[in-house]
């Protein structure tokens, strides 16, 4: 209610209105839609789950990332210490918690960076075209001929093994898919008439660009970046477990696997930092899944 007892939908305009009941129709159209998929309900849940956790890790983890305690090394999953302990007697379920804090962030950054680097530049050489447009794409193209894991080492292991630095390279791995995806939308939404409208008008190039072409070519980058999260999370661990992210002692999951590689008897170390990994990348995975249907046309019937 707003002033006098009048409600807020009566204080939006017409346009205002039909689009808070175009969104609420589409969320209603959203969750009987996740409803018919146990799959995507269930990678929902995941995300959940692990977003509650890492939000309140500080509150769930029964101790501090870098407590040692020498009388306690080792010790096997238990009562005490859900997840057992490490060589210098810290918590393994604590740190997973807070390497959790770290993996997944970096991943989600990695990816919201290269997916707004690559949609940026697509759009910029899908609208204009010419000799812009071939100057990005072969720059594209380029990033493109290396395998993305040993372009992403090698420019971590030239600029330094850090998180920031190995966050940088995931980035400038991964732009490259984003803009070609994103360029080919573009030059397809760019011939609607629509946008001949705007030009006849006379609204300038940027606006349109802006305003009208990259709004209706951006949907087909949500999809990819929800699939490429767990990629993203998957390829920072690898890096740390390759000694080229975050620096010990500071818990992260791709370092707790490594140390655990090296003492196999002590089988919790490496299994519960995997475990953690594998359920993120499975969550976001069917989420990203279920956002695919969603968002195709072909599927339209069902929703």
């Amino acid at each position: 209610m707003v002033g006098g007892g009048v409600s807020l939908s009566e204080h939006l305009s017409p346009r205002g209105r039909e689009r808070r009941a175009s969104l609420a129709s589409w969320l209603a159209s959203a969750w009987r839609f996740l409803r018919r998929r146990p799959l995507a309900l269930l990678g929902l849940a995941i995300v959940v789950v692990w977003v509650l956790a890492l939000l309140g890790t500080d509150v769930i983890a029964p101790y501090g990332p870098l407590d040692l305690d020498t009388f306690k090394r080792l010790q096997p999953p238990g009562s005490e210490h859900l997840m057992g302990t490490d060589d210098l007697g810290r918590d393994v379920f604590s740190r997973i918690l807070h390497g959790g804090r770290v993996s997944v962030v970096a991943g989600i950054l990695v990816v919201l960076a290269a997916s707004l680097v690559g949609t940026f530049i697509g759009t910029s050489a899908g609208f204009f075209g010419g000799a812009l447009d071939e100057l990005l794409m072969r720059t594209a193209d380029i990033f493109l001929a290396f395998p993305p894991i040993i372009l992403a080492l090698a420019i971590t292991a030239a600029l330094g093994p850090d998180l920031h630095t190995s966050m940088v390279a995931i980035m400038l791995v991964w732009w490259p898919q984003y803009a070609r995806m994103v360029r080919g939308v573009v030059q397809s939404v760019k011939q609607n008439e629509y946008v001949t409208a705007s030009r006849a008008i006379g609204a300038g190039e940027w606006r349109i660009m802006l305003r009208h072409v990259l709004p209706n070519s951006i949907m087909p980058v949500f999809v990819v970046a929800t699939l490429d999260l767990g990629q993203g999370i998957t390829i920072a661990a690898v890096l740390s477990f390759l000694g080229l992210g975050i620096r010990p002692p500071n818990p992260d999951w791709g370092s707790m696997i490594a140390s655990g590689a090296t003492m196999l008897s002590q089988w919790w170390l490496g299994t519960f930092p995997g475990l953690a990994i594998m359920s993120v990348v499975l969550g976001f995975n069917l989420l990203g899944d279920a956002l695919r249907d969603l968002l195709d046309p072909r599927l339209r019937h069902e929703r």
